[in-house]
């Protein structure tokens, strides 16, 4: 009986471990399919809503395996737009998707983005807005007008 009950402990030790350190892993092509997919989702999106924008490029992007239906893919991209009433901007994005695997053919397997966010958007101008108060209007300064500023206030930050 003695043996019988160090049998037992063992083999439950050993499943129980075997669990633990099960690996989800999905394959390497899979996650490059999914990060050109998303890649193309993203560059599709924002020349729709912003077909003034230009020279998108994605500085960061990868996927994880949370488990093995569901990836996180992180991402960091930037593009210039030039709206016609701020002027020139560089824009940055950074954020994630949840996507959960929803159909498993033998040939393809489906995902959902279920979850979108966005955790940082840096805007950097290219020529400085000059913000008043009292006002509705913002007004963008050329070199000129920001080089007359320089002149007249030269101990004034920027």
């Amino acid at each position: 009986m003695k043996y019988f009950s160090l049998i037992i402990i063992l083999f439950m030790m050993g499943l129980s471990w075997r669990i633990h350190h099960f690996n989800f892993s999905l394959t390497e092509q899979t996650h490059m399919e999914l990060q050109d997919e998303l890649k193309k989702l993203i560059t599709d999106y924002v020349q729709q809503q912003l077909p003034n924008s230009q020279n998108l490029q994605f500085n960061r992007f990868w996927t994880e395996t949370v488990n093995n239906k569901k990836i996180k893919a992180s991402f960091i991209y930037s593009f210039e737009d030039d709206d016609d009433d701020i002027g020139k901007a560089q824009v940055e994005i950074e954020g994630y998707a949840i996507l959960n695997q929803t159909d498993e053919h033998s040939s393809r397997v489906s995902w959902s983005l279920d979850t979108l966010v966005v955790s940082n958007n840096n805007i950097e101008f290219k020529e400085p807005l000059t913000v008043k108060a009292g006002e509705d209007s913002l007004e963008t300064n050329s070199e000129e007008t920001s080089q007359e500023n320089i002149e007249d206030n030269p101990d004034k930050e920027l």
